[in-house]
């Protein structure tokens, strides 16, 4: 039987300090590949110790996207803010799914298990996305997020490239 497509299962779960090196792996991939989406840079992720990602995954709620061949094939975050005048938001952080995976409802799941997370939590999650990352605003835009501003010129990538940012919220106005 030749052409039938394999069915992959998928499995989520938050991320546990012990994940921090294939987290680091993902993200450092992320970066290669869209640059111009993320503010950090490749160069200083890279000099990064593993240790630094687990901290961050003990500080965050961090959710994967599991293949049992592959790993680690998607991440999204969530970090609650900690001012006692912004402890009310949090900010959804590092979605990204492998190339290879994506257009599988996977970064979608992701948010979801975001936004679970967040509800009892918060009264807003926001986050800031490129512009031209098109696939990425319908995406937020699908889980309910709305755009609020739009900062030009968020990030500069080498000498002369800059990218502008959709600012975008959720907000749970609907009595928790």
């Amino acid at each position: 039987m030749t052409g039938s497509p394999t069915f992959e299962t998928i499995l989520y779960r938050q991320l546990k300090s012990r994940d921090a090196e294939i987290y680091h792996a993902l993200w450092l991939d992320a970066l290669r590949l869209a640059p111009s989406s993320f503010g950090s840079s490749l160069e200083e992720e890279q000099a990064k110790d593993t240790s630094e990602f687990a901290r961050a995954i003990e500080r965050n709620a961090i959710f994967g996207a599991w293949n049992g061949t592959r790993g680690l094939v998607g991440t999204a975050g969530l970090s609650v803010k900690a001012g006692a005048k912004t402890r009310h938001k949090a900010v959804l952080f590092r979605l990204f799914v492998a190339p290879d995976w994506r257009a599988k409802g996977i970064g979608y799941t992701l948010v979801q298990h975001v936004i679970r997370e967040a509800r009892p939590l918060v009264e807003a999650v926001q986050l800031a996305v490129a512009t031209h990352n098109t696939a990425a605003v319908r995406l937020y835009d699908t889980c309910g997020f709305r755009e609020y501003g739009l900062e030009r010129r968020a990030l500069k990538v080498g000498d002369n490239d800059y990218v502008d940012e959709y600012l975008m919220e959720l907000t749970f106005d609907d009595g928790r």
